[in-house]
Parts: structure tokens; C-alpha cells; sequence
């Protein structure tokens, strides 16, 4: 299984446009600390502040957009010039291969999400070093991690169904939007993209943006079950579309 990781990564490593899912994070704590310095947000707890401001669009938003991304381009270089044939008339088990992908990209995610982590520490410690430690800078972005399987096996099953490329990324374009705009209603718990902005809020402090009522998740106590349990079910469908389809 190690090896078949190593491999998926040397695949995808040689994308350029993968490179801009680390740059990402840099972009949106620079917008968070510049949303602050306009007056945006009106609080006297800076870490709540830079924490909300880079998040709040990031994991509601662009995360899952990125994810939806990466993996069109994990699927896009397997049917490219049709390797995946080669790839599955291997002796390696379909089933590895398949949960070699998805591993693939829950580690891009991970350092995604770590890159995010240091920023937010850097850029916190620099401009308010005065202030107390704020554990949740640690571990809501962790949690949103674990909060966003479902949503990335969701997409390898989409990615993986269509072989048209434009196909799979407006599939995850428009579950991503829809995501977005329903992930402060009761009903955004059937749009998994809506799992990781809300993880990522566990515990934090959430602020009125433009004089706007605080953005509230109502089926926040309910993903301690729907996340594994959804992950679990989407990942098994997968792995039997994908064991059984002709390619």
C-alpha cells in the first residue's frame, strides 16, 4: 500500500496546477488579516478574529473546491491515453489501488491543512503576541480534516464515473456552491462539503461579519456519527464501482 502512495504522488506531484492548493492557505490568512485590519470584524480577541476571517471562506468554500480539483487530476492522469487499463490488467487488487487513491489525497489535504495551521500560528504570534494561546487554531482545522473523507470519496466516485474531465469538475463545482450557500440550515447535512466548514467551527467563537447574524450549524452534534458512517458507505460504493466497471 505504501508503494502504490508513493506512486499515486509521483503522479500527481509533476501537476502544476496542484502547487496552487498550497498556496492557497498563505492566500487566505493574508485575506483574513487584511478583512480585520479594514474593520470587517469587531472584536476585541484577535486570535477569534484572524481564526474566523481565514476560515470561514476557506473550509465553506475553497477547500472543498480544491479537493474537487485535485481529484479530477488524479483521475484525469489515469484516463489520459488510457493507462488506467494498463493499470487495472496489473496484479495489484482494484481495491488497493482504489483506497491508494483516496489515502493520496487525504495526505494533500493533511498538509493542506497543516500549512494552514503554521500560518495562522506565524501570522497570530507576530501581530498579537501579547495575547494568551488559542488551542482550536490546532485542532478545529483537524477536525474539519476528518470532517472532509466523506466529501473526498464522495468526489472519487464522481471523478471516477465520468471519464470527461469538464464532467467530474462541475459536478464538485456545483455540490461545493450548493455547499456553501446551505451550510448554515438544517438541510446542509445532506451536502457533504458542508462537513468540513462546520468542523472546522468546533469550539470556535464565531463573530458578526458586516453586521451579519454569526453563521450558526445546527447539525454539528450529529457528524460524530453521519462522518464515519457516510465515509464508510461511500467509500464501499466506490470500491464496488470501481472493482466491477470495464474500463
Amino acid at each position: 500500500m505504501v508503494e502504490l502512495i508513493k506512486c499515486e504522488i509521483n503522479k500527481v506531484k509533476t501537476l502544476k496546477s496542484l502547487v496552487l492548493a498550497f498556496i492557497i492557505p498563505l492566500f487566505m490568512t493574508l485575506l483574513g488579516l487584511i478583512n480585520i485590519y479594514r474593520g470587517i470584524v469587531e472584536t476585541k480577541d484577535l486570535w477569534d478574529a484572524v481564526y474566523n476571517q481565514t476560515l470561514i471562506l476557506y473550509s465553506a468554500l475553497i477547500l472543498p473546491l480544491s479537493i474537487t480539483i485535485i481529484i479530477a487530476l488524479q483521475w484525469r492522469v489515469e484516463y489520459k491515453h488510457n493507462n488506467i487499463i494498463n493499470l487495472c490488467s496489473s496484479p495489484i487488487k482494484l481495491k488497493n489501488i482504489y483506497i491508494s487513491k483516496i489515502l493520496t489525497t487525504l495526505i494533500i489535504v493533511f498538509i493542506n491543512f497543516l500549512i494552514l495551521i503554521g500560518l495562522l500560528l506565524i501570522f497570530s504570534k507576530i501581530l498579537i503576541p501579547k495575547e494568551s494561546f488559542r488551542l482550536y487554531i490546532i485542532y478545529a482545522p483537524l477536525i474539519a480534516f476528518v470532517c472532509s473523507i466523506p466529501f473526498i470519496c464522495l468526489q472519487h466516485i464522481f471523478s471516477m464515473s465520468f471519464r470527461n474531465f469538464i464532467l467530474s469538475i462541475s459536478v464538485g463545482i456545483l455540490i461545493s456552491f450548493s455547499g456553501f450557500i446551505l451550510s448554515h440550515t438544517t438541510i446542509g447535512i445532506l451536502n457533504p462539503s458542508t462537513y468540513i466548514v462546520c468542523g472546522s467551527f468546533v469550539g470556535v467563537a464565531k463573530y458578526d461579519i458586516l453586521k451579519l447574524s454569526p453563521i450558526t450549524f445546527p447539525y454539528t452534534d450529529l457528524l460524530v456519527l453521519v462522518v464515519p458512517i457516510l465515509s464508510a458507505i461511500l467509500y464501499c460504493i466506490g470500491a464496488s464501482i470501481f472493482n466491477g466497471r470495464e474500463f
